[in-house]
């Protein structure tokens, strides 16, 4: 065999090689995207925003340590001033874990006295406290859920983050608890838009041995 055939064989085998890299590449990176768009839809219905220590929250949702009554801390200090209500459950219980309330009544503040007290209204020190809210007022339907950080003997609380039914249709606290839970996976999108660049990358080194070749 001449040196062009052997050439013309080496490449045609490097190129068969780089093209099943590429593929699987390609079929993998769309399989992820899939899965990935298919968390999305089954979630649409169901938006979380992520706050934090520091961040402002959204409006009827204004957590204090300190509130007009002595010994109280409050989910909303301004309260009666704005259309948002915290829904109650069994011995005014504002706070679960993750459980779903009864719903007893609501009360406007959401006032509380820290862990551990007797009207704590089920609130706990650290991130598992999670509250239902209606952001338009008392109209029965609670289609926010709010997951607060708490600890009143160092002076901390505020929003971790809310999950809110975007047609404002009634959202458990179960329910919204795994809303907020998914949000903070983000490692397919991340894990696809690598795998993008690496098969993006491939094709390059592909297109540069081809003009090596023809030079």
């Amino acid at each position: 065999m001449s040196g062009d055939g052997i050439r013309k064989t080496e490449y045609n085998i490097q190129n068969n090689k780089m093209m099943k890299i590429t593929n699987k590449l390609g079929n993998y990176l769309a399989l992820t995207l899939g899965a990935g768009a298919a968390v999305t839809s089954a979630e649409g219905a169901t938006t979380v925003t992520v706050y934090g220590q520091g961040v402002t929250p959204p409006a009827g949702i204004n957590p204090s340590v300190t509130s007009s009554f002595v010994g109280f801390s409050t989910l909303d200090l301004n309260g009666y001033s704005n259309n948002s209500v915290f829904k109650q459950g069994t011995s005014d219980q504002l706070f679960t874990s993750g459980t779903d309330l009864n719903n007893l009544g609501f009360a406007f503040e959401g006032y509380f006295q820290e862990p551990g007290a007797s009207k704590a209204y089920g609130a706990t020190s650290g991130d598992a406290n999670y509250a239902n809210i209606s952001l338009n007022g008392d109209d029965g339907v609670y289609e926010s859920v709010g997951q607060f950080h708490i600890n009143i003997a160092a002076g901390e609380l505020w929003l971790i983050a809310l999950a809110k039914n975007s047609d404002n249709s009634a959202l458990s606290i179960s329910a919204g608890k795994t809303a907020i839970d998914g949000s903070a996976t983000s490692a397919v999108p991340e894990v696809s838009s690598h795998l993008a660049l690496l098969a993006l990358g491939s094709a390059g080194v592909l297109t540069r041995r081809r003009l090596k070749r023809a030079a």
